[in-house]
């Protein structure tokens, strides 16, 4: 007699292999190949992934790319390898002087600001690398952002390009939060926030007034939720936070302050 395991039981064991694991089973049969790509199962992964302990971190060291192996227990301590993947070995010509990286969920968006060469996309758990085209010539800098749109399933790559000298463009990581793509911009002599929408690519400024103190501040995301690290500058004492709230009628600043322990008196910034 001839069984066969139910489709929904075999893509509930897989969602829960490791990506190392899932790979091997894409020679399998068409149906494994294509599930693996398919975007609810991958959601599904990610999610799962989360809950596991461990997980792989990946380095950029000169022109070469590093992830760390499973952790192992010798001796009642953990450790783990630092290993080089290969297959990036050919990135190594976009890789020289000052590159970026920008991440979302899992992939890896590489670029140089001064260079017409082409922006990269990493898969560290496929080893895939894709070439995005390359950029017309003229432009004086370059900014790339990659984000997720959750209700199309579809990823986007923001480019920003200047081509002349005039206006400035804080040079600061943006940030991706639920479709959305944030980064420092300066507009009529302030420091403001230009906001992005990668579903309907529409683009509006949030203004920051006098909320910011110094020049040492970031972006972070916090529950959905937008924020700016204000370090305020060689302070020991304490961080600044400011979040983004979304009212009934619009959105606002709300200030937060996070005091830093005494012992961090000794600290260089």
């Amino acid at each position: 007699m001839n069984l066969s395991i139910p489709q929904d039981i075999v893509i509930e064991i897989l969602s829960w292999l490791p990506v190392k694991s899932l790979m091997r089973f894409k020679c399998v049969t068409k149906f494994f190949n294509s599930l693996v790509f398919k975007s609810n199962f991958t959601d599904i992964h990610r999610c799962r992934s989360l809950t596991r302990s461990g997980g792989k971190k990946l380095f950029l060291h000169g022109s070469k790319f590093y992830f760390t192996s499973d952790p192992q227990k010798e001796d009642g301590i953990n450790s783990a390898s630092i290993l080089q993947i290969e297959s990036f070995g050919e990135l190594s010509f976009y890789i020289h002087v000052d590159p970026r990286l920008n991440c979302v969920n899992d992939l890896f968006l590489l670029w140089q600001p001064l260079s017409v060469q082409p922006a990269t996309i990493l898969n560290p758990s496929t080893r895939e690398v894709k070439l995005l085209p390359s950029l017309i010539e003229g432009f004086s800098s370059c900014h790339y952002s990659l984000d997720f749109e959750p209700e199309e399933k579809k990823y986007k790559v923001l480019l920003t390009a200047k081509y002349d000298q005039e206006g400035y463009t804080k040079n600061r990581p943006r940030i991706c939060i639920n479709g959305v793509i944030y980064r420092f911009v300066f507009h009529r002599g302030l420091l403001d926030i230009a906001e992005f929408d990668v579903k309907t690519e529409n683009s509006k400024l949030i203004a920051l007034g006098d909320a910011l103190h110094g020049w040492s501040y970031e972006f972070i995301e916090l529950k959905g939720k937008l924020v700016v690290i204000d370090y305020v500058t060689r302070s020991h004492e304490y961080i600044h936070l400011l979040v983004l709230e979304q009212t009934r009628k619009e959105k606002e600043w709300k200030s937060h302050i996070i005091q830093l322990p005494s012992t961090w008196n000794t600290l260089t910034w």
